[in-house]
């Protein structure tokens, strides 16, 4: 009966601990790419300065 309950126990940790690693790399790559803008070439575009008046010119 105690071998079954620490197995459960140790299951119980490894799905938090993964559960808190996945949310946590899953945020960061979020924040690290939300500027990145990738063109039909597959190059990087930069993103738009503050003088937009010339876009289209």
């Amino acid at each position: 009966m105690k071998k079954r309950i620490s197995i459960v126990l140790t299951m119980i940790a490894i799905i938090t601990f993964g559960v808190f690693i996945y949310y946590g790399s899953l945020t960061e790559a979020n924040k690290e790419t939300d500027s990145i803008v990738i063109d039909k070439d597959g190059e990087v575009v930069e993103p738009l300065s503050g003088n937009n008046d010339n876009i289209g010119h």
